[in-house]
């Protein structure tokens, strides 16, 4: 269970990404105490899976903030991504995301970034999916 100021708030996050499209659909799953939404976006002009995964959790990171959610466990599947920003490195591809990220965490009265295995992430992978199927079908 996460301690200190709360309630506290599981965001879940994952991706879809083409790289021959460079499109990305965005999944993320809010999670409290009582209940679970799921939540999506679509994503252009998206590089690598990197910055696809970096951008799935700044859409997440803001839409808890504008929702009034300010202490969230953010989970995700990318140990490279996990380690970037607990180490708070700059990585060329993803740096304006990053900082993005690094600049709305100071927003935030407790935040943390874990890694979730990708057999606990599965409903917002199908999130994401559905996002980036969306994205085709348009």
């Amino acid at each position: 269970m996460l301690s200190g100021p709360g309630p506290w708030h599981s965001v879940f996050t994952d991706v879809a990404w083409n790289s021959s499209t460079e499109e990305a659909g965005l999944g993320w799953i809010m999670d409290d105490e009582i209940s679970a939404s799921q939540y999506s976006a679509m994503s252009t002009h998206v590089t690598s899976l990197l910055l696809a995964e970096t951008l799935a959790v700044l859409a997440a990171m803001n839409f808890a903030l504008s929702h009034g959610i300010d202490s969230i466990a953010v989970l995700f599947d990318s140990h490279i991504l996990i380690n970037t920003i607990k180490k708070k490195v700059m990585k060329l591809g993803i740096f304006g995301v990053l900082r993005d990220i690094y600049h709305l965490s100071t927003a935030f009265k407790s935040i943390l970034f874990n890694f979730v295995s990708r057999s606990k992430n599965v409903l917002v992978d199908a999130k994401a999916q559905q996002a980036f199927w969306a994205l085709n079908l348009s």
